[in-house]
């Protein structure tokens, strides 16, 4: 017979046939599951990774044009406009260029901006500017 030390004494004659029920697949599997040993790296990735767009440069002739659509505007009453204008990222340089269909409920000379509905459009975001009539 094989002579233990007196550590081992207390648990060489427990039967090791466990009395629970065995562990589901989904927990056993948890155990090997990636773990993130860098908190939020996967987000920074995926912000540098994320697309945006450089804001146009328009020539000094599509800026005149705009100029004379905004004029038209302060004349009409409630006018309905198709917008395309650039909107700043704020996590990155560059940003998306948006489009609106909207009525216009306020022209902005102070802060030179257009309302439309919920967004403010700063007139040099502008891109492209039709007034439906």
């Amino acid at each position: 017979m094989i002579k233990h030390s007196h550590r081992y004494d207390d648990i060489i004659d427990i039967d090791f046939h466990l009395k629970h029920k065995p562990m589901s697949i989904d927990n056993r599997a948890a155990q090997f599951a990636p773990f993130a040993a860098l908190k939020g790296y996967d987000d920074q990735v995926k912000e540098v990774a994320r697309y945006t767009d450089t804001q146009p440069i328009l020539s000094d002739e599509a800026i005149t044009q705009i100029n004379e659509k905004l004029n038209v505007l302060l004349t009409l009453e409630i006018p309905k406009i198709f917008i395309d204008y650039f909107v700043a990222d704020h996590n990155k340089s560059g940003g998306s260029i948006r489009q609106i269909n909207d009525y216009v409920t306020k022209i902005d000379l102070y802060n030179h901006c257009l309302h439309c509905g919920k967004q403010t459009i700063p007139f040099e975001n502008i891109l492209k500017l039709e007034i439906d009539i």
